[in-house]
């Protein structure tokens, strides 16, 4: 699997990202996803803060990236809200990225060290870190 996000501001206020990810298998049943989030605090990280194990991946994405997710599908290509992801490449520019319309935004709020680990049929298929910030929407 490869996948690529470029991103920048636009604005203040709005972020743009180009993307392109390669799906060599479909993202269905026999692709399950782990999730470590660590909270980064001033003082200390808590680790392992939220923790999703082998969870089957498409369904999760739906579950907790939401209307996000199905967003994301409509701009690159896929069938917005349908599981499984058929493979392919995917690829998308300009677009406007919305955190708010993340499911998970409304459990947790920081700044979140995390790592995604894919596997199809128990075999390493994806792996990467990131760093998220996660702040409640300014009215």
């Amino acid at each position: 699997m490869q996948f690529i996000i470029k991103s920048r501001m636009f604005n203040e206020s709005t972020q743009l990202l180009d993307a392109f990810w390669v799906l060599p298998v479909d993202l269905d049943e026999n692709v399950t996803m782990s999730l470590k989030c660590s909270r980064i605090d001033k003082r200390k990280t808590q680790v392992n803060s939220f923790i999703l194990n082998d969870v089957e991946a498409c369904s999760t994405l739906q579950k907790y990236v939401g209307d996000l997710w199905t967003y994301i599908q409509s701009k690159i290509g896929m069938e917005p809200g349908v599981c499984p992801v058929k493979m392919g490449n995917y690829s998308t520019e300009n677009m406007i990225l919305d955190l708010t319309k993340l499911n998970v935004q409304m459990i947790l709020e920081g700044r979140f060290r995390t790592r995604i680990f894919l596997k199809h049929l128990s075999k390493p298929l994806y792996c990467t870190d990131f760093t998220i910030e996660l702040t409640p929407k300014k009215e």
